[in-house]
């Protein structure tokens, strides 16, 4: 074992189970939550196939976040409900009613022009991800997508994010994290027609395609060319 790998071993000695338990992706995030990285962070019982906080997999995960991080708070009753919030702040009945309040809170930069998105025309996927140390089974995991119409206003706010996770002494994230960057995905619309014997149907189908990827702390939006990809 590299003296690396040993410390990045030691940093988590007897969270293994709870980092397991909790999911490497939802773990990440809780700390960034925790470090005031991130405002907020979502548990969703769709992800595991269950339809309430109160299912198994989903109440397991939320116990051992509590148990862990005690200082934060768990919202489920805040009315429009997607799941569990994890935040610094509890938000109660009526907090949150449309997507554009439920991404401000989880810190979307992107959040308020979800809904405006005109996806007849070009729009846009905004990936945060971060590359993962050696030994957690994945290589590399996606911390949240924000989609925008236009990614050039909100490049800053995403790379200050990015820049956080890269420069955080926290030792979680020095023990789970490589590098966190972003990923720009251009996406559009593709006419499909479906047959089915002698009928057919125009489908919508949408075309992805990554243009641009990076980890470079400050980098202005006006460095961001969208255009045909590399």
């Amino acid at each position: 074992m590299s003296q690396q790998t040993a410390e990045h071993a030691l940093n988590i000695t007897g969270f293994e189970r709870d980092i397991e338990l909790i999911g490497i992706r939802e773990f990440i995030n809780v700390v960034l939550v925790h470090e005031g990285i991130r405002p907020a962070m979502l548990i969703q019982p769709i992800d595991y196939q269950e339809r309430t906080h109160n299912g198994p997999r989903t109440s397991a995960k939320l116990i051992s976040i509590r148990c862990l991080f005690p200082s934060l708070f768990i919202s489920t009753g805040y009315g429009y409900y997607q799941g569990a919030i994890v935040s610094k702040t509890e938000f109660g009945a009526g907090t949150i009613s449309t997507d554009s309040e439920m991404g401000r809170v989880l810190g979307y930069p992107c959040a308020t022009g979800f809904r405006s998105i005109n996806r007849n025309n070009a729009f846009y996927q905004i990936d945060t991800t971060v590359s993962l140390n050696q030994g957690y089974g994945l290589s590399q995991t996606q911390l949240f997508a924000n989609m925008c119409s236009c990614p050039h206003p909100h490049v800053h706010d995403f790379n200050h994010i990015v820049e956080q996770i890269n420069s955080s002494q926290n030792p979680f994230l020095t023990a789970l994290v490589q590098n966190a960057y972003i990923k720009v995905s251009e996406w559009r619309k593709q006419p499909q027609i479906i047959r089915k014997g002698r009928r057919s149907k125009r489908c919508r189908h949408y075309l992805s395609t990554v243009l641009w990827t990076t980890s470079r702390p400050h980098l202005d939006s006006s460095a961001f060319v969208v255009g045909s990809p590399a």
